[in-house]
């Protein structure tokens, strides 16, 4: 239930399902998603916490997921369903949370990419709804990219730190392989014919797929690196590599601007 003032309601309504008890909150005095880093969490309490191996009960929770968010974001629910007309929509209140509330479905099919037996599908949906909220603070329009190009990006970022921290292994989809490989043998037979790196939009018209597919097949696996590893045989680590570079540059914004530089031609 999108609660209005300076919260959202921490309280299961009384049609939710005990085994459901879903929810998400913001931090009270800030807005209702206000705080770019912990502006929206999916909460456990009661919730139900998936085991190994065990897929009727990640499916249990998708749908104490998705009904959670029917019955309290119902611009989620209109846009989820196929029948979300902006024209019709309120003026927005804040401009945050018209963002967020119509793609939290989205999150879920990302999510879904990067099953593991190592972690609970509901801690991947916790990072996949920091990541929309992340995007929805950080995005300027003036780019003149979608949100929801822009949001992918960083919705797949925070499910990956989230994924190398953790040591897990990614289970993708096979769906999400099968256009991996497509990706990868278009990729190596363009860059035999053309004598160079070919461009998105070379490997989108090969494989059929659209350039946003193209970028989300090619990000390459997590590889979980020691900060304490020699890069060198100066004996220099990684660690101190990577915070000589942060102190330099943001890192974050670095990473959209590359994942974005072909996605923005597309766009504009």
């Amino acid at each position: 239930m999108a609660g209005s003032g300076d919260r959202l309601d921490e309280t299961p309504g009384p049609d939710s399902r005990a085994s459901c008890a879903l929810g998400f909150f913001a931090p009270r005095g800030s807005g209702a998603w206000g705080g770019a880093s912990q502006s929206v969490v999916f909460r456990g309490g009661e919730m139900l916490r998936s085991r190994r191996g065990e897929p009727d009960t990640q499916r249990r929770i998708i749908d104490c997921y998705l009904r959670d968010v029917r019955r309290r974001y119902p611009a989620a629910a209109e846009r989820g369903g196929g029948k979300h007309r902006p024209e019709a929509r309120k003026p927005a209140e804040d401009p945050i949370r018209d963002l967020v509330e119509p793609h939290l479905f989205y999150v879920v099919k990302v999510a879904g990419e990067y099953r593991s037996r190592d972690i609970a599908f509901e801690d991947l949906l916790a990072e996949g709804n920091l990541g929309l909220v992340e995007a929805a603070h950080r995005f300027d329009p003036r780019r003149q990219v979608k949100f929801l190009t822009y949001a992918s990006w960083w919705i797949r970022k925070r499910i990956l730190e989230f994924l190398a921290r953790e040591g897990a292994s990614v289970r993708l989809t096979r769906y999400a392989r099968e256009q991996r490989k497509q990706v990868e043998r278009a990729r190596d037979k363009l860059r035999g014919a053309l004598g160079r790196e070919p461009e998105p939009g070379e490997i989108a018209a090969a494989t059929g797929l659209s350039e946003q597919a193209v970028a989300r097949r090619s990000l390459r696996e997590v590889r979980v690196v020691s900060l304490e590893h020699s890069t060198d045989d100066s004996g220099t680590r990684l660690g101190e590599l990577l915070a000589e570079r942060d102190q330099r540059r943001d890192p974050e914004q670095r990473l959209v601007d590359a994942r974005l530089r072909e996605l923005v031609r597309e766009e504009v």
